[in-house]
This record gives C-alpha cells, structure tokens and sequence, in this order.
C-alpha cells in the first residue's frame, strides 16, 4: 500500500484527549483543530489599519480626543500630546484642556461647545492656543456629541494643527494686498494721465479758429476722458479686472451731455446690473460715447420737442445687449444696412471696428415712431446674473427693486 503524506501549514488551534487501555497505557489519542489562519490575518489587518491611521494624523498634525461626562475623564491621542508640546504623563481634563486657549479665543470654544449640546450638532471652528512652551499655534477645533438612548454621554472630536496654512494664507493675503495696492496705483495713474492728455486736448482746441478742427479736437477729448472713466471705475471698485458698468455709463453719459452743453437733452436709463471685464468695458465705453455725441450733434435740430436718449443695457440669452436710442429726426439711409456712408463717417467707423473687436454685432435701425436705435450685441468674457428691469415715468432719479434686481432711472440735464 502506498502512503502519500500531504503537508499543510496552517495555524491552528488544538485541543486533545488521551484513551487508556486497561493497562493506564494510552492506546488513542483524540484532538480536534480549528483553523486560525483569518483570525489571526483579521488582527494583523486590523492593526495595520491603526498603524495607517496612526501616520495620517502624524502627517495631518492631526489629533482625536474623546470627552465622558460621567467620569469628566478627557482623553487625547499622541498627536495632540505633540501639538500642545506636553510630556506623556500630562492627564488631560476638561478644565485643563480649555486652559491652552488663548484668552481672545477662549469665548469662541465655550460657546461653541455648548451651542453643540444645545443642538446636538458638530461644531467647527479655528482657534489659537499656546502650548506648554508658550509658542502661539493655530488649530482647527472639531467636534460632537456622544449619545446612548437618547442622552448625552460625552463628546469626541479632532483637533488640527493648522499654524503653517495660516502662516502661508497670511503671506498670500499680504502679497495680494501689495498687488491690489499696486494696481489702484496703475488705474490711478492712468485715468490722471488720460485727463492730462484730455486737458492738453481741450487747451490746443481753444487756440483754434476753425470750427471743425476745434469739433475735431473736442471729439478726441471726449473719447479719451471716455477710457478715464473706465479706469476710474475700476480703482474705485471692489473688483480690479471688471466693473459694474451700470455705475460708469451713467456718469460718462452725463459728462458728455453736461460738456456738450446740451442742458435740454433728458436722458433715460434702462440698464441692469451688468459686470464686464476691462476688455470689454474700454470698447463699451467708447461706443456709448460715439453714439451719444452723434445724437446730440446729428438728432436734434431746433423743433424737436422734449428731446430724449435712451441708454439701454440687458442680457438677453447669453449675449450683452447695448443700445443707445433717441427721439430725433432719424439716421439717414445711407448709414442703415452697411450703407456706404459708415466708411465715411470717423464716429460710425470707430463703432463699427469696436463692435468688432468684441466680436459683436451691430444693429442700425430708423424707428418707425421717430428717431434711431443703434444696438451692440456681443458675448461678454463674464457675465453676471440675469435681472429683469423696470423703467420709471419720473424724471428724478430713482429706483425700483422688484423680486429680480431692477435698477432704471430717468434723468434730466440741467
């Protein structure tokens, strides 16, 4: 008879039973073993889990704490040992454990702790504390309740070291604050120089005889105190890249009807609240600026009663639309549907090669009632919510807020 042995390793765990014989010499042995191997692959599994969770608090300055309220017993993992800078026979307890908080930062914990109770919800807050060796850390504080049937047990929670994100969020803030600095400087700076070529502008016009040189001059005036405005809005504004343009086009449409001498013109705002970019704004501007100075120059001869011009800025779908309408005699033919006459016309030309460069498109119309309506749709490189609007029938300034943010107002120049 042939034998084969097969041997297995396996831990197991044995028990055995001798049998005697007659004679008290054990004739049988009885055993039984019960495999071991997945217990024994279970605890090891288990324990190089807490391992793994050990080095990711280590990595993390992180630290877990468990507070029991019958015993007032607190208890601290090693992390948070290390970040309080204690030795390993300090007993944490409640009272003790408060008293690392910096005393600005001491109301902050309490009552967040106890708003915890009060509403069983974790509460989370940063926080200052000074360690056993007087140095001033940062921490992230986190924690909530224990229940058991019902009732308050305790409270456990984790506790972050987060002195060094701070120190970098610091750093990053004050460098941004030099920059934001720095940039108001350069709006500043730039808007002060446009005027000052504005100025020279407007002084060279006085020297002139002729009328169209002077108009000429006066026009470039205009336009550049126009991209001033811009500049000004943007070192004035929260925002250093883009700018609400509702606020602007209201003042450049005043200076440039106030300097124009155009006192009779009443002007009616129908804008929303649009935000654009320095990109967009600068083209924007200058648009507005043409096509009021055309209309005050071109739309109102004598006989017109109650002259108007209507500004008007939306979104409508994802585009900006911006439009300038008045009451006037109308535009000629030659200028509607890319008459040849836009060529000819350096104020229609400037429009056209800023519409453009915003990849726009422009929209002449003579209006059926009377007057012109010159419109600028284009897709802006950010744009802000959608607000419906409403159109006062007053002539003072006012506004009207509806469930969507309105903003219109109708003015008259005196």
């Amino acid at each position: 008879m042939l034998w084969v042995l097969i041997v297995m390793t396996v831990l197991v765990s044995r028990f055995f039973i001798g049998l005697f014989d007659s004679s008290r010499n054990v004739g049988k042995i009885l055993g039984i073993g019960t495999n071991a191997t997945r217990r024994v692959d279970a605890e090891a599994r288990q324990q190089y889990l807490i391992n793994l969770l050990h080095e990711a608090q280590s990595i993390a300055n992180l630290g877990s704490w468990e507070f029991e309220t019958a015993t007032n017993k607190l208890t601290w993992t090693d992390q948070l040992y290390k970040i309080h800078e204690v030795s390993a026979d300090f007993e944490p307890t409640a009272e003790n454990g408060l008293d690392f908080y910096h005393p600005d930062d001491l109301d902050i914990i309490k009552e967040a702790i106890a708003h915890s109770y009060e509403t069983l919800e974790p509460f989370n807050v940063v926080c200052r504390i000074i360690t056993a060796k007087n140095n001033l850390r940062w921490a992230r504080a986190s924690g909530r309740p224990t229940l058991d049937k019902d009732q308050i047990t305790g409270m456990v929670g984790v506790f972050q070291d987060i002195t060094q994100q701070v120190i970098i969020g610091q750093n990053l803030q004050n460098t941004l604050d030099e920059k934001i600095v720095l940039l108001n400087e350069i709006h500043h700076r730039v808007k002060n120089n446009l005027q000052v070529v504005a100025s020279l502008l407007n002084l060279q016009a006085r020297q002139l005889a002729d009328d169209t040189a002077k108009q000429a001059l006066q026009s470039s005036q205009r336009r550049v105190l126009a991209m001033a405005s811009v500049h000004k809005a943007l070192y004035e504004h929260e925002s250093l890249s883009k700018i609400n343009v509702n606020t602007y086009l209201r003042e450049l449409a005043h200076n440039i009807i106030k300097g124009m001498g155009m006192s009779r013109i009443k002007v009616i705002f129908e804008i929303q609240e649009v935000v654009l970019t320095i990109e967009d704004a600068i083209p924007c501007a200058l648009i507005v600026n043409e096509l009021i100075t055309n209309a005050c120059k071109y739309a109102f001869p004598t006989g017109i009663n109650e002259p108007t011009i209507i500004i008007q800025l939306s979104y409508l779908n994802d585009e900006v639309y911006l439009a300038v309408r008045d009451n006037g005699i109308g535009i000629p033919d030659e200028y509607i549907d890319g008459g040849t006459s836009i060529s000819t016309s350096l104020g229609m030309t400037i429009i056209d090669a800023l519409t453009q460069q915003l990849d726009g498109i422009l929209d002449i119309q003579r209006l059926e009632e009377g007057g012109t309506a010159i419109a600028v749709y284009f897709s802006p490189s950010q744009t802000s919510a959608h607000i419906d609007l409403a159109v006062t029938s007053d002539v003072e300034t006012s506004y009207v807020v509806t469930s969507d943010v309105v903003t219109s107002d109708v003015v008259t120049e005196d």
